[in-house]
Order: C-alpha cells, then structure tokens, then sequence
C-alpha cells in the first residue's frame, strides 16, 4: 500500500520501541502518525491485579490479538535476547566502561535472570549505565529507521536525532 508521507510522533514512536510490557500492543497510526495503545493498562497504568467490585481478585487480561487494519502498523519492540546482543557489541567496543563494570556485565549476562542483574550491576556503575543508554538509544533509533523504510512510511519531518 502507497500511503503519502505523514508527521510522525517521533518520542511516541521511541516510547514504543522501548516499552516492553507484554500487556500493552503498539501500533503506529498511518494516517495520523501517532502512535495508538491497544491493551490491559493502557488506561489503569498497569495494576498487576484487578480488583472487581464483588471483592475478588482477577488476573490481568491477555493483550489483544494483533490487528488487521490497513492504516495501522504493528510496533514489535526488540526482544530480550536482542537487548542482551546489544549489551555485548557494547561491551566490545565501548572504550567508557571500565574492566570491573565489565566483568559485572558480562557476568549478569550468564544469569538466570539477566534483566534484573544486568539492571542491578549498571545501577551500581553510574558510567556504565549512561553509556548503556546512549547506546542502546542509537539501535532504538536505528531499528525505528529500518522498520519504517521496510514498511515504506515516509515521514514529513526527519527524526529529531537526524536534524
């Protein structure tokens, strides 16, 4: 489908690509370029439990099925296991991170629950942790950039990191 070039909500696009809650579906809106939240605590801010008006307590509710719509495209986030191979081209080729932080890093990569250890070991290395960002951010944008050009969207503005 050819569609014409529309003003993109750029942070509301990185917001998605970054937002990793299995409850919420993204999608970016064709005609608007906005990007619509579809899903369990799009409007609660995610209780993880629901507490009905009879006193009982519900679990959450599946996140919907993917839309068929043509003027909506679906904003699939990068998995953990793509964040963890982003953590270790980081590891690498950074020159910021110093040998300990490393080594932490490495290590937390190994764990049982690499999210929380890896969250824990840059939390303690404060230097570590914004080089981790700014570089996770370039692949965020990077990624955003691949998935627009392979679903043909032309944007009206470039993205704030272009300018």
């Amino acid at each position: 489908m050819k569609t014409k070039p529309i003003k993109i909500d750029w942070e509301g696009l990185e917001d998605a690509f970054n937002d990793q809650r299995e409850e919420l579906v993204h999608y970016l809106d064709l005609v608007t370029g906005h990007v619509v939240l579809e899903g369990e605590g799009e409007v609660d801010e995610m209780d993880d439990d629901v507490d009905d008006y009879d006193g009982r307590v519900h679990a959450p509710v599946a996140p919907p099925p993917l839309r068929d719509d043509s003027t909506r495209i679906y904003v699939h986030p990068p998995d953990t296991l793509q964040k963890i191979e982003w953590l270790q081209a980081f590891l690498d080729g950074s020159r910021e991170v110093d040998a300990n932080a490393a080594a932490e890093l490495r290590e937390a990569m190994d764990s049982d629950d690499p999210v929380e250890q890896l969250a824990l070991v840059l939390n303690r290395h404060p230097g570590a942790r914004d080089a981790w960002f700014r570089f996770r951010s370039e692949r965020i944008r990077g990624l955003i950039d691949d998935w627009l050009a392979a679903r043909g969207v032309v944007a009206v503005e470039p993205p704030p990191w272009k300018r």
